[in-house]
């Protein structure tokens, strides 16, 4: 009976140190599990960051975006990024810099090439009408107000700066409030249909003045009909109010 409560207990023994063994190799791989991930975390991290910085500062250097803050929406999928120190960057190239782009990548050490689509969003502060504008009208400071949107919600030519619009002629009529691009607007003329004008014809070494009566009207830089004092039609160039120029070679 002895022998049965001794085997008994040492079965109990062997046993506890069983399952104490099994609980220590338990805890060692815990405690490697926890050591080992975070650091594989943390490099899977650390190839994305690279990669991501590269890309935000490339578009960031955009022209039309410089010095406008910017979001990034990336994409669910991302490429499979390899370990690079020199991370290569290239961008569409588009006048307006955001919404969905496409961008190329590429590594050289390891060789690499891959691409990825994020979403930029960007707010752009842009000149709009204060009141109606109708066609022919002359702009001036009093007619524009500066307002902000969603870049990716506004014309690729719309302007932000007051002095691109103000002084020129309205192409097209402009509603209330609406964003004032630059197909909206025109040069105004110094010269009009009818009027008299001085002309000046340019050659190698030599300038030559005369009169003559503009066909057309022109803003300066414009190529006008004006006919000379002898009725010949002939093409110059506005120079400024009241002076055409014409070019000999």
């Amino acid at each position: 009976m002895g022998s049965i409560s001794r085997f008994m207990v040492d079965q109990r023994l062997i046993n506890e140190l069983t399952n104490a063994r099994i609980l220590l190799h338990i805890a060692w791989l815990i405690v490697f599990l926890a050591s080992w991930s975070p650091c594989w975390d943390v490099h899977a991290q650390t190839k994305s960051q690279v990669w991501e910085s590269a890309i935000e500062r490339a578009i960031g250097e955009q022209s039309p975006l410089a010095g406008h803050p910017f979001e990034i929406a990336w994409p669910a999928t991302r490429p499979n990024w390899p370990d690079c120190q020199d991370p290569k960057v290239q961008l569409s190239n588009l006048a307006k810099p955001v919404g969905r782009i496409y961008v190329s990548l590429r590594c050289d050490s390891p060789r690499w090439l891959g691409s990825i689509q994020p979403t930029v969003s960007a707010r752009k502060r842009y000149l709009a009408a204060v009141r109606p504008l109708s066609l022919g009208s002359i702009v001036s400071e009093s007619d524009l107000m500066i307002l902000e949107a969603d870049w990716s919600s506004l014309p690729e030519d719309v302007l932000s700066d007051p002095e691109q619009a103000i002084g020129r002629t309205i192409s097209r009529t402009v509603l209330a409030g609406q964003a004032i691009g630059l197909n909206f607007l025109r040069q105004t003329a110094v010269i009009r249909q009818g009027e008299r004008v001085r002309v000046q014809m340019v050659g190698l070494n030599f300038t030559v003045g005369g009169e003559a009566v503009a066909i057309q009207q022109g803003a300066v830089g414009e190529a006008i009909r004006v006919k000379m004092a002898s009725g010949q039609v002939v093409s110059a160039t506005v120079i400024r109010s009241g002076l055409v120029e014409i070019r000999i070679d």
